[in-house]
């Protein structure tokens, strides 16, 4: 398992080396290939879905797949906003096969506020990553929410607090805001979350370096920010994780800024990325710090980034050479495996380093 863990490491380095120009910044891609059915087409009866005021203030962004037993909540939840302004509700859903279109369908023609909705299925999967893209490019707002499928609000004034704030605090690019995470039934504190959240020093104004040398504080579904702010990079599509770059992209424009109240709910170990085991998740942490690492343009935000996939790539060896039964495939001996292991890794620490030019050895 380790192996093939690592063999895919540096079959992706290689991939970024090849594409990456270092300190070109993002772009923002305009025409992303796609094969959909928009709900509201085919029938009269589903119109009004479609039927929306330009003018928009607030996009909510929903991906969702397979998720009929969360869905409704997390619908619900944003349909409930007592708000003064016009929102629309971008649910993509990437092919699901289960009962997630029919709960979608089935809101979206009997709430009060169905017609905020504009629902599309995929008619193939395209994978989390292209398909967030795709919504967010959907959103017509001024401001952007997240919501993902299988999380929900429980602030029925979230979204009219949150354009209050940055309407008033121009200098503020995003604001994000407190949950509850649902485990096991029961409504408990996320304490790993708030742990990182404290080691900020000035937790009015966060800023990049806060997020990287901290990793991830915020919770998807409470961060809301400027549109005008996203800048989506080409590197999006080969991160396996998409909130935190996403979140480092606004950061990079603005200050964003915690609201210490509860607004949503997270549930725990329902998504792709909690689930995994730990060797797997060490490998995407890899893949994630180098995509953003092929998007930083200062030198302190690449230190940073070096030094975290140092600990990380150390953190995979040390499991190496703890595992007490090693396959060795085709090696004759352990020597042998363990000699081709650590060339490995400096092949995939040179890659790393190939990465960011403007950084001498001397830092690393």
């Amino acid at each position: 398992m380790i192996i093939h863990l690592l063999e895919e490491a540096l079959q992706f380095c290689l991939k970024i080396s090849n594409n990456v120009t270092v300190g070109a910044g993002s772009v923002l891609i305009n025409d992303f290939p796609d094969n959909v059915t928009a709900f509201g087409n085919p029938s009269k009866k589903y119109k009004n879905l479609i039927q929306l005021n330009n003018n928009i203030m607030v996009s909510v962004c929903m991906i969702t797949y397979n998720q009929e037993k969360f869905i409704r909540d997390a619908i619900e939840g944003v349909l409930m906003q007592d708000v003064a302004f016009d929102i629309e509700v971008i649910i993509a859903d990437d092919n699901s096969s289960d009962n997630t279109e029919k709960i979608i369908l089935d809101i979206a023609t009997k709430h009060t506020n169905g017609s905020w909705i504009r629902y599309t299925k995929h008619k193939t999967n395209k994978g989390m990553m292209p398909n967030f893209i795709w919504a967010l490019q959907q959103c017509k707002g001024k401001y952007i929410a997240l919501c993902e499928g299988d999380d929900y609000w429980t602030d029925s004034y979230k979204l009219q607090k949150q354009v209050d704030f940055l309407e008033n605090n121009l200098t503020y690019s995003g604001v994000f805001g407190k949950v509850k995470a649902l485990v096991d039934g029961g409504l408990i504190d996320d304490t790993e979350i708030e742990n990182r959240y404290n080691k900020i020093d000035n937790k009015e104004k966060i800023e990049i370096t806060h997020l990287l040398e901290h990793s991830n504080f915020i919770h998807t579904c409470t961060f809301f920010f400027r549109k005008e702010a996203l800048k989506i990079s080409p590197f999006w599509n080969l991160s396996p994780v998409g909130d935190i770059m996403l979140f480092a992209n606004i950061i990079r424009n603005g200050y964003v800024k915690r609201l210490d109240y509860y607004i949503a709910v997270y549930r725990r170990n329902t998504g792709v990325y909690s689930s995994l085991s730990y060797d797997v998740m060490l490998k995407k942490q890899i893949q994630y710090r180098i995509c953003m690492l092929a998007e930083c343009s200062k030198t302190n935000e690449k230190i940073i980034l070096i030094n975290q996939l140092n600990q990380k790539i150390d953190e995979l060896e040390l499991i190496i050479k703890k595992r007490s039964k090693i396959k060795y495939y085709n090696f004759k001996s352990k020597n042998q495996f363990l000699k081709y292991l650590f060339k490995s890794f400096s092949i995939l620490k040179s890659r790393i380093y190939k990465l960011i030019g403007r950084i001498t050895f001397q830092y690393l």
